[in-house]
């Protein structure tokens, strides 16, 4: 059931992703396919799925358009890879970063992308 709805998910990426590439220089729509892709495969339930595709786009319209999405396409690429395969349940992006610290990985992506934002690069 779960890799059914990754698989839905990773379609939706992709068709996003595909989008995307027409955008010349549009970072924001990289980090925000990345956002959805992020979702489906952490997401404990469609409930939960959803909580942690808008917290993420919450996140990329303060991060601004082009600014750190470096930063936080690293960021959620390695959350992906490091912490969604794992047994723990995922109902936001908050429990990704609390995870990260308990497994002691991704914390050099998340303090990247926490400069990023400390150094003005925030529209707040």
């Amino acid at each position: 059931m779960k890799r059914r709805r990754y698989l839905a998910w990773m379609a939706l990426a992709a068709l996003a992703v595909s989008g995307a590439i027409g955008c010349d220089g549009d970072e924001s729509s990289d980090v925000v396919a990345q956002c959805d892709q992020l979702a489906g495969a952490c997401g404990d339930g469609e409930e939960h799925v959803e909580t942690i595709g808008q917290e993420c786009k919450e996140l990329v319209d303060r991060t601004g358009a082009d600014a750190c999405a470096d930063a936080a396409l690293a960021l959620f690429d390695c959350y992906e890879r490091e912490l969604c395969e794992r047994d723990d349940a995922v109902w936001a992006l908050d429990d990704l970063r609390v995870l990260s610290e308990r497994h002691e990985t991704c914390l050099d992506q998340r303090d990247a992308l926490n400069l990023c934002l400390e150094n003005g690069a925030s529209r707040d």
